[in-house]
């Protein structure tokens, strides 16, 4: 409220768990929350995410992790998910989201699609 000079009697606020959030905004039960910019709900809802031009909010940013023996051992692994983390944007990664969460696809066979479509890898 303060870093967007807002004034938000306390009764207007209620505390959700994040994942409920969508479908409340959704149906109107409340007017905005917190959410994750990456879910596939936002868009299969219609939502509109709101910029955060005081930069109040944190980024999540997804980041690869690698074991440190395995990196020092094979540092071309940087070089094999360089391209991959730069072509995975927000909505890259809110389409790829809606196929698993929205439409109840499997995450593994979704991430593989994804892939190959890149041209990431190669299936038989």
């Amino acid at each position: 409220e303060k870093a967007y000079g807002m004034t938000i009697p306390a009764k207007n606020v209620t505390q959700m768990d994040t994942g409920i959030i969508y479908t409340q905004v959704k149906k109107g039960s409340c007017t905005y929350g917190e959410v994750f910019t990456t879910d596939g709900r936002i868009k299969s809802m219609h939502l509109e995410v709101m910029q955060d031009d005081k930069k109040f909010f944190p980024n999540y940013n997804a980041a690869p992790v690698v074991n440190a023996k395995a990196f020092k051992k094979y540092p071309q692994i940087a070089q094999v998910i360089e391209p991959v983390t730069k072509a995975l944007n927000n909505s890259v990664a809110q389409d790829l989201n809606a196929k698993v969460d929205v439409q109840g696809q499997d995450p593994h066979e979704v991430a593989l699609d994804w892939m190959t479509s890149e041209g990431f890898v190669k299936q038989n």
